[in-house]
């Protein structure tokens, strides 16, 4: 579960033009932070953090574009570099993660030849972790300094609450679209699209929790978060599948890992089949309100 949204020192009477450059910046300050985490040690956890400082920093700067500029779709886009420099990385961490959990599902004479494809796995990460590594090191620093660049315009001087609550009426519309569209048959992207549209709002919900009531607040976080996590473990399954399929077309396997990749995508596929099925059932009680 993501951590509780942090105190930024908000109040209603605040504008946009200071509220949305300071988070911003505390944003970036995060992914500094984990950046270093990154570059120094070996906590997956550092990993997943940056990218989730830079998704919320993205999001702000994608939603209050019009309040922030050209300057502000700039920076979102070098914010979405910066972050898919990871995607391979954070890929086989969440396999690794998860391994162990399929492993104990596998055939007992597939045990052994499953170790040996978490060992290949790793060796990969390692691999993929030293080259993340090289990148991050060119990258300016600190990225904090990146908000110096936004500069607010006149519609970003009114008080915080009429705006915000526009966006949050636009988000909502937005996830209740996207989910309405959602069928068994859905491509993957149909559901990143929910799944996006949901991230965008609970991160509003956390970013401005200090000028929102405490604990309606609350609830609507808690519903978004169960969404996110069938929506996340949906994503997860099926380009889980996608990656276990292009290593298993390398030809570094013996019969006995072959033959656990494809146990183990199976289980992915019937693992999404579910997913889908739940999500569809979760539609049918209605959006987050």
């Amino acid at each position: 579960m993501s951590p509780s949204p942090a105190p930024f020192g908000l109040k209603k009477k605040h504008s946009l033009a200071f509220a949305l450059p300071l988070l911003v910046r505390v944003l970036l300050r995060q992914a500094d932070r984990q950046r270093h985490a990154i570059l120094t040690g070996d906590d997956p956890e550092a990993l997943h953090q940056y990218r989730v400082a830079l998704r919320k920093a993205r999001s702000l700067l994608r939603l209050f574009r019009r309040q922030l500029g050209p300057v502000a779709a700039l920076l979102a886009r070098q914010l979405a570099q910066t972050a898919q420099m990871s995607n391979g990385l954070r890929e086989i961490d969440v396999l690794l993660h998860d391994w162990a959990g399929w492993s104990e599902r596998l055939p007992a004479e597939l045990q052994p030849a499953a170790g040996g494809v978490r060992l290949n796995l790793q060796a990969q990460r390692d691999v993929a972790l030293q080259s993340f590594r090289r990148q991050l090191a060119i990258l300016p620093a600190p990225l904090e300094l990146l908000a110096d660049s936004l500069d607010p315009n006149e519609r970003a001087d009114r008080p915080l609450k009429k705006p915000l609550r526009r966006v949050f009426r636009q988000q909502k519309r937005r996830l209740k679209r996207a989910r309405r569209q959602l069928t068994a048959a859905s491509p993957a992207a149909d559901f990143h699209r929910a799944r996006i549209a949901g991230k965008r709002l609970r991160y509003l919900l956390e970013l401005f929790a200090e000028v929102r009531p405490p604990r309606q607040n609350r609830r609507r976080i808690e519903r978004l978060r169960q969404l996110q996590d069938l929506l996340g473990q949906l994503q997860d399954a099926e380009s889980h599948g996608h990656h276990l399929a292009g290593l298993a077309a390398q030809p570094v396997w013996t019969q006995r890992q072959q033959a656990v990749l494809t146990a183990v995508r199976e289980q992915l596929l019937q693992q999404a089949c579910q997913l889908r099925e739940g999500l569809l059932g979760h539609n049918d009680q209605g959006p987050a309100k």
